[in-house]
């Protein structure tokens, strides 16, 4: 079974309707729950004692990574909620009131 570690408490609502919390820390979890776009947001990796990442040579590149991962996790949020800015049909009505 798949683990990540969550730095953002969130709560998953799954397809089939039920609802996952997910406390700071390290979970196994299933292979559709690592790869969802809201799981990925509130994820990631495990930080080292002191809370730095320890540089080094490749620091540049996983910071390049992480931001190109935020950019695809943005990207995918965008997708499924619908057009960037729009509002939901229930926000709308009250705006006009």
């Amino acid at each position: 079974m798949p683990m990540i570690h969550v730095h953002t408490p969130f709560t998953l609502n799954k397809d089939d309707g039920t609802r996952k919390s997910f406390s700071v820390g390290d979970h196994d979890v299933d292979k559709d729950v690592v790869d969802h776009w809201y799981v990925k947001l509130h994820s990631g990796d495990k930080p080292t004692v002191g809370g730095r990442s320890g540089g080094g040579p490749d620091a540049g590149l996983k910071a390049m990574a992480s931001a190109e991962q935020r950019q695809s996790v943005a990207a995918a949020r965008e997708a499924s909620v619908g057009v960037r800015g729009a509002q939901p049909p229930s926000a709308a009505a009250k705006s006009t009131k």
